[in-house]
């Protein structure tokens, strides 16, 4: 298995690891030895794209194994990839929980359409530090973003879910929890929840050796929540680190970009 782009990817594919693995399947490194390769792909930056469709090429040309094409690519880009690997099978983002359909058939795949991330499956807890998807989505329609189109609108993680599985992590022996999302700002707006409220519940009903670290946030959702985000990041359990994509400098570009803000 092969994962490429965000931290939020990177938790997506210990979603899809724990399904392998529950149904008794060996991960291994080398594509060589594999009966089926899962690429789990970005779609944000240029370059990163053609590196996954060269990537693609080489495995498609050189090896028999399945291909499975998973994340915002091959939402983004289901012809292409159609177009270098005929036989890959396609499941985009919201869709990883349901990948065993995909095993399970012995024919060519496509999970692409309407789908709602279900958060049924999250990781098993590995080594110390543990990925926990809490959301995925976004609020925002920047002219340039494709991710609205590949993630989503926000879905969040149930509150009561992302806390069972904290303790069950910290039990296991995590002690760095980095709660990943598109935009961790946005979490609960479709829940009638928030951020800051979720980690003071984590931070009181959570007990044990851990730290908390929180994934990228966007500039105009953080600035709705930013005075109770401060005020629950005072305490020593969680990571002073803040991931805010500014994108630009200047008034003028950021309103092109539609970016909901300004330099101000």
């Amino acid at each position: 298995m092969e994962t490429y782009g965000c931290w939020l990817n990177k938790a997506d594919s210990e979603v899809i690891k724990t399904i392998l693995v529950k149904r008794g399947a060996t991960i291994v490194s080398n594509p060589v030895d594999a009966d089926i390769i899962i690429i789990n792909t970005c779609a944000v930056r240029e370059d990163t794209e053609r590196k996954i469709l060269r990537r693609l090429r080489m495995l498609c040309k050189k090896t028999t194994a399945r291909i499975v094409v998973a994340g915002c690519l091959a939402k983004a880009r289901p012809a292409t990839i159609t177009d270098i690997c005929p036989r890959a099978s396609l499941v985009e983002p919201n869709a990883i929980e349901k990948i065993s359909e995909v095993l399970d058939s012995a024919s060519r795949e496509i999970l692409i359409g309407s789908y709602r991330r279900e958060f049924n499956v999250l990781p098993e807890p590995r080594g110390i530090t543990y990925l926990l998807p809490i959301e995925v989505g976004c609020v925002g329609a920047c002219t340039y973003c494709i991710m609205p189109y590949t993630r989503g609108r926000v879905t969040s993680c149930p509150p009561e879910k992302v806390i069972s599985t904290i303790k069950t992590a910290v039990k296991a022996g995590c002690k760095n929890i980095h709660l990943t999302a598109q935009d961790a700002a946005a979490y609960g707006l479709d829940l009638n929840y928030s951020l800051p409220k979720l980690l003071k519940r984590i931070l009181s009903e959570v007990q044990g050796d851990y730290w908390l670290k929180i994934s990228m946030m966007e500039p105009s959702t953080t600035a709705k929540i930013v005075n109770e985000l401060v005020e629950v990041m005072r305490d020593s359990r969680i990571y002073k680190y803040i991931h805010i994509p500014v994108q630009s400098g200047d008034d003028r570009v950021l309103k092109l970009m539609n970016r909901r803000y300004n330099i101000r």
